[in-house]
């Protein structure tokens, strides 16, 4: 025996249970989109932080790098020349003192942030800033020396600082005409690969989706 015919009453609660489930999953399916959706946006946007950040302190650090980098050679150039033509120049104070902070990449180490870099770059700019502590540690020590050494010795006879009867630098000054190689030298580096760590870092900004806060 066959079952009744459904009454029209039926018919329109089936459909509108239906409607109202089609509802619940589209508002469900809704809010899931919509919370991928701010999850990648908050994503782009520290994406795009940090790389700002860090673009911005190699940009300060490759401007102090330029200005003092001529100064540097200035001063280890007229040194070099005039001993070469036997003269004795008077050791003076490099009017230089720097520094450079890492906040950016130690913030973005501490917050994870290393995914929003390839392994080659961040291996780069770890080189980088090895060889930045290195320039920088040789700078302070050349200023601690100018301290003790040379300031309070400004007005001194030439005698101080080298040996009358031979005219060579005295043993106790050798790190002077050193470091200002070393520092120069070094400087020279390292300024060529800031160049090449910012344009990387400037791709990697171009390339990531714009987002707004």
């Amino acid at each position: 025996m066959s079952g009744l015919p459904a009454s029209p009453s039926t018919h329109r609660r089936i459909l509108w249970l239906l409607a109202e489930l089609g509802v619940v999953f589209l508002g469900v399916f809704t809010a899931f989109m919509l919370d991928d959706w701010r999850a990648a946006r908050r994503d782009d946007l520290r994406r795009e932080q940090i790389l700002s950040a860090m673009l911005q302190e190699y940009e300060a650090f490759d401007a102090e790098l330029r200005r003092g980098l001529p100064l540097m050679i200035a001063f280890r150039d007229t040194f070099a020349h005039r001993r070469k033509r036997g003269e004795r120049p008077r050791l003076q104070p490099l009017p230089m003192r720097s520094g450079f902070s890492t906040g950016a990449w130690e913030a973005m180490l501490q917050a994870g942030g290393l995914d929003v870099l390839d392994a080659g770059l961040i291996v780069q700019i770890e080189q980088l800033h090895s060889n930045m502590r290195a320039i920088l540690a040789e700078l302070d020590r050349f200023n601690r020396l100018t301290d003790a050494m040379l300031t309070p010795n400004l007005d001194a006879s030439l005698s101080e600082f080298y040996d009358p009867e031979t005219h060579r630098l005295r043993q106790r000054y050798w790190w002077y005409p050193w470091s200002l190689e070393f520092m120069t030298h070094s400087a020279d580096e390292l300024l060529a690969d800031t160049d090449s760590v910012r344009t990387r870092l400037q791709a990697h900004l171009e390339g990531a989706p714009k987002s707004s806060p």
